[in-house]
């Protein structure tokens, strides 16, 4: 980690006596090549790189920012960046990176162009050991690359290694480039660590780590020169569980075992199952959980994703699925109808599990012509489908008093003044939602005003306000069947949340006052399929509110299969025919996630766009 580096530099010497060794830079060099100071450091030694103005208070920023001009980008001296387009937006943003990190902020202009990492181990002479060249082809809202290949590109490594040479440097090192159109490289940044992406030295030469820990434990290892170019990587996720008394050990005497791997089943079953919505690439979604769920069950045979581009994570998860597929956009239902068919006689489906919001209602326009091709599915009438949508809750909730929660207040926002009114009413923080995807916190009324806007330039519209409801967050996973019985559920209390709402940490709990609530809320509008709902207990008054209801699978469904049940074998089941109600286990686990870094083989790719599929073997 960043802030590590510098702590451990100036300890090296402690360390050493005690036996520990490192391959560390001088704490010198280390703040010789800080954020701060990268202008200075390109200045003087010939390299190019954006104009970069430091400013101490987020006060100063307009002024500084108006000599650099908009779009700029507005970074911690740390870690993180935002690109703004205006000032009100670099003076919030500016502020929001000085609380949490402190140390001033950094303005730089951006510079349009394709993205590179170079990676590199230096040895204790100073001298390169190994280097690595990726090109970022998958970057993230946080600017984080999640999608790359290593390339072997001699303009870029002829610069890195001259960047080596004049920062007196020791251990790993990472620089980001940007080549602008005009071919020139720009350096963005320097990082006195292994990047994010290392975890694809684990199937790619050289293996950086490896030579850094070589050299380390005997200096002077014969350079590596050999370079896998062609190999790639996609980030993706994992899921898991840990034993309850494990995690409060650790957070008790701050250690702990790592989990044991998940038992692999071996697929026995005639069953072939559809799941969309496989991607991890921007926010982990709900089919790659339904996949692993239905992996771990015998009675499934093939697991086919179908995806929406080349860059869903799930394409690349051998462990998951025995293929991909493409479907085009909804723009022309009657395209995706026939590209099923098409998928139909090549796969032969027997049932299809879709996993994002948006889609199920065109699927249910669909759903009489795919049951004629021999594809069933478990789906809610339109009726129930209309009577979960994020506006309608509140309304359909006062006419049922007894049911133990309520929902939160919920404004349409159809124009500007339909905003300013719901801030008046609600204050801050806002949260501004999507009817069927996207969610943006608003802390000041204009920032409300360009989400709204911006939403609406990226067709992307939020079109829905409601205040935010503070306190501890709950998930209710639930399945009917089409007699609208309940077939399987678990409620869970949410430990971990990443900065855009999904789990990342969770426990099952006892909630049969809130799950029967559920059962008669759900009884009454005849439900059929799989929900996902969202409640937060609220700290003032310790009642649950109902924050929304999503018409599918949650996107930590492989939890319930964790747990001995399986919300997604239920779906396939009732989708089927008559199915059992789920029996779970009583074990104290707790559902983890966390991020890998797994092989993708570039010309799956160019294949997948041209061909529009994917078969693993």
């Amino acid at each position: 980690l960043d802030l590590e580096i510098p702590v451990f530099a100036r300890l090296a010497h402690r360390l050493e006596r005690e036996g520990i060794q490192t391959l560390l830079p001088s704490p010198e060099d280390v703040a010789a090549v800080s954020k701060g100071m990268l202008t200075t450091f390109c200045f003087e030694h010939g390299f190019r790189a954006p104009r970069t103005i430091y400013v101490s208070s987020p006060v100063d920023v307009p002024l500084y920012a108006s000599q650099l001009g908009y779009p700029l980008f507005v970074k911690s001296t740390v870690a993180g960046a935002k690109k703004v387009s205006d000032v009100q937006e670099a003076v919030f943003e500016a502020a929001a990176i000085q609380r949490k990190w402190g140390g001033g902020i950094l303005l730089q202009e951006p510079v349009e162009g394709d993205e590179y990492v170079v990676s590199v181990v230096v040895r204790g002479d100073e001298s390169c050991l190994g280097l690595v060249s990726v090109r970022k082809l998958g970057i993230n809202q946080r600017g984080k690359s999640v999608v790359g290949t290593i390339v072997n590109d001699p303009k870029l490594k002829a610069v890195s290694h001259q960047i080596v040479k004049k920062l007196h440097w020791r251990g790993p090192l990472e620089l980001e480039f940007v080549r602008a159109k005009t071919g020139e490289l720009f350096l963005i940044e320097i990082n006195n660590r292994f990047p994010s992406w290392i975890g694809l030295n684990a199937f790619a030469q050289p293996n950086l780590p490896v030579l850094l820990l070589r050299e380390i434990l005997k200096p002077g290892q014969r350079a590596n020169g050999t370079v896998m170019a062609g190999r790639g990587y996609v980030r993706d996720i994992q899921e898991f569980t840990v034993p309850g008394e494990q995690m409060r050990r650790l957070l008790r005497f701050g250690e702990a075992t790592p989990p044991k791997a998940p038992r692999k089943v071996r697929s026995l079953g005639d069953i072939t199952v559809g799941v969309t919505g496989i991607s991890a690439f921007e926010l982990t979604q709900p089919g790659l959980g339904a996949a692993q769920s239905l992996r771990r069950s015998p009675e499934i045979g093939k697991i086919y994703g179908l995806a929406y581009g080349a860059y869903d994570t799930g394409l690349q998860r051998t462990d998951c699925f025995d293929g991909g597929f493409g479907l085009p956009d909804w723009s022309e239902p009657e395209r995706v109808l026939d590209r099923i068919r098409v998928l139909q006689s090549k796969i032969g489906m027997d049932v299809l599990i879709p996993c994002l919001d948006f889609e199920i209602s065109y699927f249910l326009d669909l759903q009489e012509e795919l049951a004629s091709l021999g594809i069933h599915m478990l789906l809610p009438s339109r009726r129930a489908l209309t009577k979960v949508r994020k506006a309608n809750l509140p309304n359909l909730l006062s006419t049922m008093p007894g049911i133990g929660f309520d929902a939160v207040p919920t404004k349409k926002i159809r124009s500007k003044k339909d905003l300013g009114n719901a801030w008046d009413l609600f204050g801050s923080p806002l949260v501004l939602k999507g009817e069927s995807s996207g969610i943006a916190f608003a802390f000041t009324k204009y920032q409300a005003f360009e989400q709204w806007q911006a939403a609406r330039e990226a067709d992307a519209t939020l079109s829905l306000a409601q205040p935010m409801v503070r306190g501890e967050e709950f998930g209710v996973s639930v399945v009917y069947d089409r007699s609208h019985k309940p077939v399987d559920q678990l409620a869970v209390k949410k430990l971990a949340m990443s900065e855009k709402g999904k789990t990342w940490g969770a426990i099952a709990v006892e909630c049969s006052e809130l799950v029967q609530g559920l059962d008669a809320y759900f009884e009454e509008i005849r439900w059929t399929g799989p929900a996902d709902v969202e409640f937060i207990r609220d700290a003032v008054t310790d009642l649950y509110t109902i924050i929304e209801i999503n018409p599918r699978l949650p996107a930590w469904s492989s939890y319930t299969s964790m747990l001995g049940g399986n919300a997604a074998l239920q779906v396939v089941k009732a989708a089927l025919g008559p199915s059992t109600t789920s029996q779970r286990q009583a074990e104290d686990l707790m559902f983890m996630r966390t991020t890998e870094d797994i092989p993708a083989n570039v010309q799956h790719f160019a294949l997948f766009a041209s061909q529009n599929e994917l078969r693993h073997v």
